[in-house]
């Protein structure tokens, strides 16, 4: 008996040892982040971008650090420009947050913008740079919005058109832009959405394409302003962006279901070649290939965990010690 419960113990150890090294060994490097938008305090659905880490390291490490410093919570879309207004096509944000006081202050009858920018970091240098183009601001990717060469900080824009235009990566004005990342899935739905909102003129220079939650508040807006009657730009009435978090998936999780298995296989095959879905682009590069395939196999069957970013990579000390505590039981048995 006192074997037998000795090799139970042995094997519950031992099996629980393994689903350890299991939860250490499932790497969650898959950069994928969230968008949650709301309007007048109703959600969006979500919208998920997989960031290009591997062709825009620089790019993606500087939208992370806002990220984890969550730099953009509570911000909003400050801007809706398209072709006939400006020559692109975007939604633009992460620069400001509206005050619970509302964008427009008064002082002494004197009406201004109150804003409040978001705290950036240092600048980050263009990518790729020396004069090499980055991927190109097709429908549906995101690129930072900058001032001029080497300025990007926190601000963004989705491209909701082509805007090919802004690639040149010699344009002595701006540098050039390129695309750090792709949205997935259904995401354009919700950028259409607010791409398709309801825009007013409020200061004739940073808020001049600001999107409005409805054509009613716009014109209430401009009712005011004609009749010398207050009026105030409130949270509620733009489109708000709540929260901007990294998703904790897998490696070659391609359909996002938290665990890497055939399915996932199958969106790869799908979209096998291609620049424009970026679901099965596991190694972030701006295209699906033979390296993302490989990405899948190496990680199959890996299960996302919510301590994957948090937990190291298992050590040989830690293998020793796991050994030791299985073996030592079994020693014992046998000597009984």
């Amino acid at each position: 008996m006192l074997q037998d419960a000795a090799h139970r113990f042995a094997l519950r150890t031992l099996l629980l040892g393994l689903a350890l090294l299991a939860a250490v060994g499932t790497r969650c490097e898959a950069t994928i982040v969230r968008y949650q938008f709301s309007i007048d305090g109703q959600a969006l659905a979500p919208v998920d971008v997989r960031l290009f880490h591997t062709a825009m390291p620089r790019s993606t490490d500087n939208f992370l650090d806002y990220v984890n410093a969550d730099r953009w919570d509570d911000t909003f879309v400050h801007r809706r420009a398209t072709f006939g207004t400006s020559g692109v096509d975007v939604v633009q944000g992460g620069g400001f947050s509206v005050p619970s006081t509302g964008l427009v202050g008064n002082n002494n009858g004197q009406l201004f913008i109150d804003i409040d920018p978001v705290a950036t970091f240092a600048p980050i240098d263009d990518e790729p740079g020396n004069g090499v183009a980055g991927i190109s601001n097709t429908r549906g990717t995101i690129a930072y919005a900058k001032s001029g060469p080497n300025t990007a900080t926190s601000q963004w824009f989705f491209s909701l058109g082509d805007n090919s235009v802004l690639d040149d990566p010699n344009d002595p004005g701006t540098g050039g832009f390129a695309a750090f990342g792709r949205i997935l899935g259904d995401g354009l739905t919700t950028l259409d959405l607010i791409g398709a909102l309801p825009v007013i003129n409020l200061d004739g220079g940073l808020l001049r394409e600001l999107p409005m939650k409805d054509q009613a508040t716009v014109q209430a807006l401009i009712d005011a302003a004609n009749n010398n009657q207050p009026f105030n730009v409130l949270p509620t009435d733009v489109v708000q962006l709540d929260d901007v978090f990294q998703l904790a998936l897998p490696d070659g999780d391609y359909n996002f279901d938290g665990v890497v298995d055939a399915a996932d296989y199958t969106v790869w095959r799908d979209s096998n070649g291609s620049t424009t879905l970026a679901e099965a682009d596991g190694n972030g590069d701006g295209v699906v290939n033979g390296a993302d395939l490989t990405i899948w196999q190496n990680n199959y069957g890996a299960v996302a965990s919510s301590a994957a970013f948090a937990v190291p990579e298992p050590t040989a000390s830690l293998l020793v010690v796991m050994l030791g505590v299985v073996a030592s039981p079994l020693r014992r048995s046998f000597r009984a």
